[in-house]
């Protein structure tokens, strides 16, 4: 793509975000603040869902209610057709292709870790919102508290990281194509292509390609992640494989190491040698 072109144009030169700001159409991805998202369930018709705009001044209430609640935009104005997979509600209730993993509740989940040292500790939460999944995961050691939003299907829609201000340090989204920009509509062409996240300073960023590309055991994938600093906000993308050796087991490979990852029913990290334990 050359640079001065739009990913999405809407027919304006001007966006004016919901916290007041305008940016310009050149070298943007434009910013539409809503999901707009198109899914087939047990052969019905389809259901377009939407969020009402949202600007980041616009809540005053605490910023992991607010996020976690589903209150967020979405960057670009595509709209996607997934086969969903539903979440439980008694009995698993799915369409198209079944997860390896079981479905999370509808009413959510929790976790907690801690390091291997007992220096380190997380708490995690998952719920089920506006058709996607908000993970909002608050990290003691590093003072920090990640908001993923995912699609039914585990792909991630936006990522947000707090350090020690009530808006995002960091907040970047993703039109769906491999192509990444931040909340003001500037496209990081240095990120196209990345596919999941990872933080070092959480077991939970595994869950996310573990959940997606639902290999069966024996089989491996590759996948391009967003591999974030939480203390320098630097973000570049590092290829890794996921192998799944055993139904509770996988060997993640990167460039510098090899991970072995424990997992539960639902593909959530349990324990990571040297470095996370479920509590």
């Amino acid at each position: 793509m050359s640079a001065g072109r739009d990913l999405v144009h809407d027919g304006q030169l001007d966006r004016i975000l919901g916290c007041g700001r305008s940016v310009r159409s050149h070298d943007r991805v434009s910013v539409d603040r809503r999901v707009v998202e198109r899914r087939y369930l047990l052969g019905r018709h389809h259901v377009v869902c939407e969020d009402e705009p949202f600007g980041v001044g616009e809540v005053d209430v605490d910023r992991s209610e607010r996020f976690a609640a589903g209150q967020h935009t979405s960057l670009g104005v595509f709209e996607r057709r997934h086969v969903c997979t539903v979440p439980s509600l008694g009995l698993p209730r799915q369409t198209g292709k079944v997860s390896a993993h079981q479905p999370f509740p509808a009413d959510g989940y929790t976790a907690s870790w801690e390091g291997w040292d007992t220096a380190h500790r997380e708490v995690l939460t998952l719920t089920w919102d506006n058709e996607g999944w908000t993970a909002s995961g608050h990290v003691d050691r590093h003072a920090v508290q990640y908001v993923i939003r995912l699609s039914p299907l585990w792909q991630v829609r936006q990522f947000l990281l707090f350090r020690d201000l009530d808006e995002p340090d960091l907040w970047l989204g993703t039109d769906g194509h491999g192509r990444w920009g931040e909340v003001n509509g500037a496209h990081r062409v240095d990120l196209d292509g990345g596919i999941d996240i990872a933080l070092a300073c959480t077991p939970f960023t595994h869950a996310i390609p573990i959940r997606r590309l639902q290999l069966d055991v024996g089989d491996r994938s590759s996948t391009v992640l967003l591999d974030v600093d939480v203390e320098t906000l630097g973000v570049v993308t590092a290829g890794a494989t996921y192998a799944r050796l055993a139904a509770d087991r996988y060997e993640v490979q990167r460039a510098d190491a090899i991970d072995t990852v424990e997992v539960d029913e639902y593909g959530l990290p349990v324990d990571i040698a040297d470095q996370f334990r479920r509590v």
